[in-house]
């Protein structure tokens, strides 16, 4: 499974992203997510490959999510 943030700005775009997807070689599945502009692959595929093609049609970057508050705190706490 490989998550993506992907530029989405209208459902254009989406559409777009939707066909490349469906013509990908391995994809299985996907989804996306049009306000978080979050898109999902399944499938026998390579986090690199994925980005690389969907870069092709639209901005993409790999999906990281923020620290949580709590995991922040807690690695300021530990003593080394």
């Amino acid at each position: 499974m490989v998550v993506l943030r992907v530029s989405l700005h209208c459902k254009g775009c989406a559409e777009k992203l939707r066909k490349h997807l469906s013509r990908m070689e391995g994809v299985t599945s996907f989804n996306i997510d049009f306000a978080a502009k979050k898109v999902t692959v399944v499938g026998d595929v390579t986090p690199l490959s994925v980005l690389a093609s969907v870069s092709k049609v639209k901005n993409a970057q790999f999906w990281t999510s923020a620290p949580s508050v709590v995991s922040v705190l807690s690695s300021e706490n530990k003593k080394y």
